[in-house]
C-alpha cells in the first residue's frame, strides 16, 4: 500500500473513532464485533477473539454458547444454540430457541496504532479520550498477523517512570502473573509497537481498581490498519 493509501485508510478510521457512540468505545476496522467467548459447535468454527465482520452469518448448533461485544451497540450480548446469528456494523439478528441475553452496556476501548510517518493521520487520531484500564489489563490485536512483531509500552505519568515492555506474541495476551499490577488511580501512557516501530502518539489510559480475574472484563483492542 502506498503512503497516501495509508493516509487515506488512517483518516477513514479517525472519522469512525469520532462518531463513535461513547468516548471510550469505537468500532476496530471494518468488524462489527468481537467474540468474547465459544463454548460448542458454531458453523463456521469460531473462536474466542475472532472478529465478526459486517453480513457474518453463524449457526449455533444444539447446546452451543457465544459471547460477544458488538462495537457500535456497545452491548455484551450472550447466545445459546440452536439458532443463526445474522451480524452487521449498525445491528445484529438472532433467531433461535432462546433469546438472546444482553449482559451489560459497555464499549470496547480501541487504541489505534499511528504510522510513525503520517503525521496528518496522527494529528486528527490525537484527541482520543482517556481510556479506563483494570491494574491487570488483557489485550487484544484486531486482525492479528503472525508475520508482525508486536508489543505495548506502558509509562507512568510524570518524570522518570520506568517503562514496561510487554510482547504480545498471540491474538490474547493477559498480564503476566509474575509482573507487578498497574498502580491503582494512576495514570500510565500506553504505546503500540510493530516491528520495532512506535506508534506515532500514545494513548493516556487510567487504572482501576481490579481482583485480578479475567472473568466478565472487556479486553482493551489494539488496532493495527
Amino acid at each position: 500500500m502506498t503512503k497516501w493509501g495509508k493516509v487515506f485508510k488512517l483518516l477513514l478510521l479517525a472519522l469512525v473513532l469520532a462518531v463513535s457512540p461513547n468516548n471510550g468505545g469505537a468500532r476496530a476496522g471494518a468488524s462489527a464485533a468481537l467474540v468474547l467467548d465459544v463454548i460448542g459447535l458454531l458453523v463456521p468454527v469460531t473462536e474466542a477473539f475472532d472478529q465478526l465482520a459486517d453480513k457474518a452469518t453463524l449457526h449455533l448448533e444444539p447446546g452451543a454458547r457465544l459471547t460477544f461485544s458488538h462495537y457500535r451497540l456497545c452491548q455484551k450480548v450472550a447466545l445459546r444454540g440452536p439458532g443463526k446469528l445474522e451480524m452487521s456494523t449498525g445491528n445484529y439478528s438472532w433467531s433461535g430457541e432462546q433469546p438472546a441475553k444482553i449482559e451489560n452496556r459497555q464499549c470496547l476501548n480501541v487504541v489505534v496504532y499511528v504510522d510513525p510517518d503520517l503525521k496528518v493521520a496522527g494529528t486528527l487520531l490525537r484527541q482520543m479520550a482517556v481510556m479506563k484500564v483494570d491494574s491487570r489489563p488483557f489485550f487484544v490485536i484486531a486482525d492479528f498477523d503472525s508475520a508482525h512483531d508486536y508489543a505495548i509500552l506502558l509509562r507512568r505519568t510524570g518524570e522518570g517512570q520506568p517503562e514496561i515492555r510487554l510482547p504480545l506474541a498471540k491474538k490474547a495476551t493477559y498480564w503476566p502473573e509474575g509482573l507487578a499490577p498497574l498502580d491503582e488511580g494512576s495514570s500510565y501512557f500506553l504505546t503500540l509497537v510493530r516491528d520495532s516501530q512506535q506508534s506515532r502518539k500514545p494513548s493516556l489510559v487510567s487504572v482501576s481498581a481490579s481482583d485480578g480475574s479475567t472473568k466478565g472484563r472487556n479486553p482493551l483492542i489494539l488496532s493495527f490498519p
